[in-house]
């Protein structure tokens, strides 16, 4: 299977910001441990960005469908003006079945990582690595890098985002 991953944000565009912490260096940790474990299984895998760098969706968009994937990954860190929102969440374009169905299998992998609470999976036309993408997209929201505890249980160490990355490749691998 051929999978496009979208570390999110980069290198102008650091995202959220929680601590001392950048979604854009969180997103791009847990996206190389994800292609890491998708090529252990056999999987080809294309990444939008490997380092810091600033890449428009238009160009992540265009990078997935001219490479032909077969689904992609956007991978994100949430946050809030509260402190206390917690929890991962994933995001499908509206109306894509195939998109709801791998979103499915990812969540059920990551409902399992104990303190990572369940915000399930919501339908957002509005994003452009979902609706420019011509495959089946899922947007992982993380956990809240807003939140204290969501950054320090899963976000600040490598365990934390290696186990994150070991779950959405779970649901993968299962959804393939």
């Amino acid at each position: 299977m051929r999978i496009a991953i979208d570390p999110g944000h980069g290198g102008k565009d650091p995202g959220a910001v929680g601590g001392q912490l950048r979604e854009s260096e969180v997103a791009l940790a847990i996206s190389l441990f994800l292609r890491d474990e998708l090529v252990d299984g056999g999987h080809s895998v294309l990444m939008t960005r490997e380092t810091d760098v600033f890449i428009t969706i238009g160009d992540r968009c265009r990078l997935a469908n001219t490479w032909k994937a077969d689904l992609f990954l956007s991978i994100h860190c949430n946050a809030a003006s509260s402190p206390q929102a917690h929890g991962m969440e994933l995001l499908i374009f509206p109306g894509s079945a195939r998109g709801r169905d791998l979103a499915g299998h990812i969540w059920g992998a990551l409902r399992d990582i104990p303190g990572l609470r369940d915000r399930g999976i919501k339908p957002r036309g509005d994003l452009g690595v979902l609706r420019g993408t011509s495959m089946p997209a899922v947007l992982v929201e993380a956990a809240f890098i807003s939140n204290p505890e969501n950054r320090r249980d899963h976000l600040e160490t490598t365990h934390g985002r290696r186990r994150i990355a070991k779950a959405i490749a779970q649901g993968v691998m299962e959804w393939v």
